[in-house]
């Protein structure tokens, strides 16, 4: 929660200009109202105007980042979803492998039961 009596206030839009790249100040609002990545930016409402703090935004940016580092990287989810298949394709073909060799087994060495 924003502490008023001991943080920095911001207005949203003072703070969208302030940050690298300068996003608009709607992603700021988006911050409060939605959050990133199960984040949401500390705001405080003073005469009806919603204020964020410098300390909030930096509490923010530390978790959102440490929630993308928690992600897998783009395209992971992708391969490993494609590993899973291919080892249920080498399951399903090891069993059917496996069959394969209990029938012949059972055909005998010359096709029905070893019978010529």
């Amino acid at each position: 929660m924003v502490d008023l009596m001991h943080e920095e206030t911001l207005d949203l839009a003072t703070v969208a200009r302030s940050l690298p790249g300068k996003p608009h100040p709607a992603t700021v609002w988006r911050w409060y109202r939605h959050g990133l990545r199960g984040q949401r930016l500390e705001t405080i409402v003073v005469g009806g105007r919603r204020y964020t703090s410098r300390e909030a935004l930096a509490r923010f940016v530390a978790a959102t980042t440490l929630a993308r580092e928690a992600e897998p990287p783009a395209g992971a989810v992708a391969a490993i979803a494609a590993a899973r298949d291919d080892v249920h394709v080498d399951r399903d073909l090891a069993k059917r492998a496996a069959e394969a060799g209990r029938r012949l087994k059972q055909l005998g060495p010359r096709g029905e039961n070893g019978s010529a």
